[in-house]
């Protein structure tokens, strides 16, 4: 366990063994940035669970300081990760770690595009920003689809940058890149996942993606189907309700980021994509085969979350968690999810961490959550009160 002197809506790992965190609220008007340490004992293979161990809290390796909050967070090489604050510019800085010296420096700032139809009613729309694991010192960020672009950090230019008109005001809810060249966004106002290949410029002919060969922008679902549809038209789609607002993010199941370049097979392999609105919805998609949804849930009853947040296991493909309804991390097997389930019917999670439980009357939750990329049954997860867990479940 760990306090920190602020809740954190950042957790990235800085290597195996390290994580980065970040003030979302400032003291004395600065925004404090860590790498801590794990504990020894959760990233050891020889730990004997069932006796008492030493060194099982983290520590502090190194850290800095800047005068605005770090909303997301992206590594771009083994001494370098760049930050975003929660703007619709999508201003960036590029940070160095010097490890010799114990602290964390600034070396560089990227301005961004400031979109010009931004909607400041969308209460989620924050910036959003992705690194390229294939390729050093280039990410994708953007607060809306018009700004939504590819950064070289090393030569400062856009690589890429998205020229459809369509749904360019709307907010984005999550980014991650497929593989070198392909980049996932998901729509905050309803779900809706698009793949754009940025070897292509994004204002050529739209396409479907029913390969791994795109030349455009595709659109491969949308959760949230027209009205006028027909049952029969609608057939493929769960029925999960209407969801209306900035109500959804997405997380992709893919290899670890350390093992991906080795992992990832030139057709794809089986990737899949999870998207999860506010009302606790999950509808999972295999991004191979994007006519129907694989299958989907209702994980929560509860009416809005504070943070919702979806993750994938790294090395167990079935395996994915919830949290942001309140102070509980859930983990399901989506082998047990429906293909066409009751919106009534809560899917019965295989394991529930409820570490963050206070006996305090102020109600907190779980910010955020991450598996660790490597150790196949560890999590670290962020409280609302500034608590910081590292934690194994053991299945049953």
């Amino acid at each position: 366990m760990y306090e920190l002197s602020q809740p954190t809506k950042v957790l990235e790992w800085a290597k195996p063994e390290g994580v980065f965190v970040a003030d979302s609220t400032s003291v004395n008007n600065r925004y404090e940035v860590l790498i801590l340490s794990l504990p020894p004992k959760l990233v050891s293979s020889h730990t004997d669970y069932s006796k008492l161990t030493k060194d099982r809290d983290f520590k502090m390796l190194s850290g800095g300081f800047h005068n605005q909050p770090v909303h997301s967070m992206a590594m771009v090489s083994k001494q370098h990760f760049v930050t975003l604050s929660p703007s619709d510019t999508c201003d960036m800085l590029l940070w160095e770690i010097q490890e010799e010296k114990d602290f964390i420096v600034t070396k560089d700032s990227f301005k961004g595009q400031r979109s010009e139809t931004y909607d400041a009613t969308h209460e989620t729309c924050c910036s959003s920003i992705a690194g390229n694991p294939h390729e050093k010192f280039q990410v994708a960020r953007g607060s809306v689809f018009q700004n939504l672009e590819v950064v070289d950090l090393e030569s400062g230019k856009a690589l890429w940058s998205n020229k459809v008109k369509d749904n360019s005001s709307h907010p984005i809810g999550s980014i991650d890149f497929t593989d070198k060249s392909s980049i996932l966004v998901c729509d905050a106002t309803n779900g809706l996942l698009s793949m754009f290949d940025t070897r292509y410029s994004s204002d050529k002919e739209n396409t479907t993606h029913t390969s791994s060969s795109v030349k455009s922008q595709s659109v491969i679902s949308h959760p949230e189907e027209d009205s006028q549809k027909s049952e029969a038209e609608d057939e493929s789609r769960p029925n999960m309700g209407t969801i209306s607002g900035p109500s959804w993010t997405c997380s992709i199941n893919i290899p670890s980021r350390h093992n991906r370049e080795t992992t990832v097979t030139e057709d794809g392999g089986n990737k899949l994509a999870a998207v999860l609105s506010l009302k606790g919805e999950v509808i999972v998609y295999d991004l191979r085969n994007v006519n129907k949804p694989l299958c989907s849930a209702t994980v929560t009853n509860k009416r809005k979350a504070f943070s919702p947040c979806i993750r994938w296991s790294p090395t167990q493909k079935n395996l994915l968690s919830v949290s942001g309804w309140d102070d509980c991390i859930r983990i399901y097997d989506i082998t047990t999810f429906k293909s066409q389930p009751s919106q009534s019917e809560l899917a019965e999670p295989m394991f529930i961490h409820d570490g963050h439980t206070t006996s305090q009357e102020e109600a907190s939750w779980v910010v955020n959550h991450i598996w660790h990329e490597e150790e196949p049954n560890l999590l670290l997860s962020a409280g609302s009160d500034g608590s910081l867990h590292a934690w194994e479940w053991l299945p049953t």
